[in-house]
């Protein structure tokens, strides 16, 4: 079904060189596998490190111990030529520029006319996508439309090992413009036939990268010649064109590496896969396998599709936050998960965060179960990393890493953050028990996600201090999610968290004891299980201290919170800005000022943590000294306000999420990237929050609410193996199953609102 433009087009029209790495970022495509920035067709200027390919799980060494995500050879590479003269997007001759992306195909297609000296006109379009029908396989399709005269143009294209890797710091304030390469070209050949042959291993990692490139034109070509130099393949190619003609150029190149699930570990044997899938990829043909493409996408937007009736902005916004999730993610491999920026820049070495467990995982789990199993097993897999980490600081169990990529050992490079921020141990916990309500994964939970649960708890009981005379558990040394509160004491989210993983594991022991002895006996001969270690747990959990005052029935963000200056950060703010830019990290972390949702949030994750009463008192107190400088936060308020009622805020805050990258909010999109997590975060908070979506009971059901300005709102999901599609309008809720039948339905209530 073609869709309305103002909901599935995102247009650049005319060249804007101020704007080029924000389209860039803005006009990612990815298949989970891999991905590129939007660069343009023909090369213009740019550093070796701005043209980025990324492939999923290929990271290399910076150091022994600490990776990257490793640039790849770029091929994309194109120079054309016309009677002599460069072309490119911003030549002078170049008119009537024009790009879209198309969310229904993920294709992004590009025009213009370059006219010469005498004024001819040649008309250049084309089109390309990573293949979802075909995750090895990216498709790039150029053609040539001569409109006044004969013409003759020079192509240049193949592979270019010469880009580059630009790492970026932990330190959001540091900048680097020195480039390191990541890899040795270990293959650069023309087989005889046609293909193209590149290779490269990822240094200190060794894994191996592997293209394959078929090239092919309709007609009209009298000169082809081969060169490699300069780490680079490429066939130069001269074509005729008629006047009134057409000439087309298709490249198709095959992408894999020895860790992904089609790679195969023995380099000539991946070698000669990838080159087998490239000859059978040009015999399919380029219209063939855009049909493909744009079927596999129907697929996806038939399980995922989601917008609000009456606001086509924001529900372009919603549909471009699905768009991104789904590129970032490797449905089918275990061995990665999904970087904060996705496969889209290199922003944090492309490790993995707490973002995944908490604001995307919720979406795959809902929406490609699959997808969220595949995330779940990866933190499975890098159990033995989160052990390591743990050991590293003196303590037991597991601790899982603030930044993690192929083995789950800690990358971050800041010791406040990296040793601080230990929160993600338990988010991991807590997203065992969210996904085993929406996956009703059983048979995993009881064998990988108890050993997890049973691990985390056991960090956990190491990391609390017991405090002599009175029995209490204090955290010390810790940060929340409001990183402006510094390394503090008691941060009452990680106590929380820590706590419900804790009784978790308590209740998961307990069930896998009584429902499956002999799992159990397995498990508890693996992990040299006491049972007197639950009793431990309960104690613990039992003896923890979450921070509150008393005279204003207000829990504490920690236990310094109200001891801080308090501080107005709104004179020194500008717009979406982040704070820490105008105001020293030192003084900002003694300042009563907070960074994004803590506790907001936490009462989301654990629903039952507060009384009703308490959390909107949480809210009327934190919401307005939250100054949002993390992508983060918008969502988690938008679902709050949603689920308390104050439905002018949500919409506020929801339309923030979604549209967060498009409107370019932090002003960080074209250097940073993509904002993933503000992305799962709109998808919850429209979902989650507005919607109220249950799954827990025999049927799905809503508890809907709509904002004052919303006709409706629609959105796609999956629970128990079943899809369904949830529509909420003004006066009643449904949701139907997959041949449209109603399952469930009702009548809207007035909104939700905690007095």
């Amino acid at each position: 079904m073609k869709r309305r433009e103002s909901i599935r087009l995102i247009r650049e029209t005319g060249y804007q060189p101020d704007s080029e790495k924000f389209f860039e970022s803005l006009f990612f495509q990815g298949n989970g596998r891999f991905g590129y920035r939007g660069f343009r067709d023909e090369a213009g200027k740019g550093s070796d490190s701005d043209r980025s390919t990324f492939a999923a799980g290929f990271f290399g060494e910076l150091k022994p111990g600490l990776t990257d995500m490793v640039n790849c050879p770029d091929f994309h590479y194109t120079r054309l030529e016309v009677e002599g003269e460069a072309v490119f997007s911003g030549s002078p001759g170049v008119s009537q520029f024009c790009r879209e992306l198309d969310l229904d195909t993920g294709i992004l297609s590009s025009r213009y006319t370059f006219v010469t000296a005498d004024g001819a006109r040649l008309l250049i379009s084309s089109f390309r996508f990573p293949s979802l029908a075909d995750r090895r396989l990216a498709v790039h399709s150029m053609s040539f439309e001569s409109l006044d005269r004969d013409m003759t143009i020079n192509l240049t294209a193949g592979i270019d090992g010469t880009t580059r890797n630009r790492p970026v710091h932990d330190d959001q304030l540091k900048q680097n413009d020195d480039l390191v390469n990541l890899r040795e070209t270990i293959r650069r050949e023309e087989d005889g036939s046609g293909l193209f042959r590149f290779g490269a291993r990822a240094l200190g990692t060794g894994i191996i990268l592997e293209m394959a490139m078929a090239i092919s034109f309709s007609e009209g070509v009298s000169n082809r010649a081969t060169e490699a130099r300069e780490d680079r393949l490429t066939g130069e190619y001269t074509i005729s064109i008629p006047r009134g003609k057409k000439r087309t150029f298709d490249r198709l190149t095959i992408l894999a590496t020895s860790r992904d699930p089609f790679g195969i570990a023995e380099g000539p044997r991946l070698s000669a896969a990838v080159a087998r899938a490239a000859r059978e990829a040009s015999e399919r043909g380029v219209l063939k396998l855009r049909r493909e493409q744009e079927q596999a996408w129907e697929r996806i937007w038939e399980a995922a599709d989601a917008g609000v009736i009456g606001d086509d902005a924001l529900t372009l916004g919603l549909r471009f936050s699905v768009f991104q999730l789904v590129q970032a993610a490797a449905m089918d491999d275990p061995g990665v998960s999904i970087g904060a920026r996705g496969l889209c820049h290199s922003r944090y070495k492309g490790c993995y965060f707490w973002d995944t467990d908490v604001f995307m995982l919720p979406f795959f789990a809902l929406t490609f179960p699959g997808a969220a199993s595949s995330l779940l097993e990866y933190r499975y897999r890098t159990l033995e990393g989160a052990r390591k980490n743990a050991a590293a600081q003196g303590l037991k169990g597991a601790r899982y890493a603030w930044m993690a990529s192929l083995d789950g050992r800690e990358q971050c490079d800041t010791w406040d953050i990296g040793l601080s921020e230990v929160h993600i141990t338990a988010d991991v916990a807590w997203s065992l028990g969210a996904c085993r309500q929406w996956l009703g994964n059983e048979d995993w939970y009881f064998t990988a996600g108890v050993e997890i649960l049973v691990e985390t708890a056991r960090y956990w009981k190491s990391r609390f201090s017991r405090e002599e005379g009175t029995g209490r558990y204090n955290l010390l040394s810790v940060k929340g999610p409001d990183e402006y509160g510094g390394v503090t004491l008691n941060n009452y989210f990680t106590v929380a968290m820590a706590r419900a993983n804790l009784l978790s594991a308590v209740k998961a022991v307990e069930e896998v004891r009584s429902q499956r002895p002999q799992e159990w006996s397995l498990l508890r001969l693996n992990l040299n299980f006491a049972p007197s270690e639950a009793d431990d747990w309960e104690a613990l959990a039992a003896n923890c201290v979450l921070p509150f005052d008393e005279e204003a029935l207000l829990p504490l963000e920690d236990e310094l919170f109200l001891k801080k200056e308090p501080f107005d950060f709104r004179f020194l703010k500008q717009g979406d800005h982040p704070l820490y830019k105008a105001v020293p990290f030192d003084r900002l972390q003694r300042l009563r000022v907070v960074k994004q949702a803590d506790l907001v949030l936490l009462g989301r994750l654990l629903p039952g943590v507060f009384t009703p009463s308490e959390e909107r008192r949480v809210w009327d107190f934190y919401e307005p000294l939250t100054a949002h400088d993390s992508t983060l936060s918008f969502g988690s308020h938008a679902e709050t306000a949603a689920v308390l009622g104050l439905l002018d805020q949500a919409e506020d805050y929801l339309v923030r999420a979604a549209r967060l990258d498009l409107d370019d909010r932090m002003a960080n999109v074209g250097d940073e990237g993509l904002h993933l997590a503000a992305c799962g975060g709109a998808w919850r908070a429209l979902v989650l929050g507005f919607a109220g979506l249950d799954v827990s009971g025999p049927v799905p059901v809503l508890s809907p609410v709509l904002a004052p300005r919303w006709e409706g709102l629609y959105f796609h999901f999956t629970s128990r193996g079943k899809a369904y599609r949830g529509v909420i309008e003004q006066d009643h809720w449904s949701v139907y199953g997959s041949s449209d039948n109603l399952v469930s339905s009702g009548q809207m209530k007035p909104g939700r609102n905690v007095k």
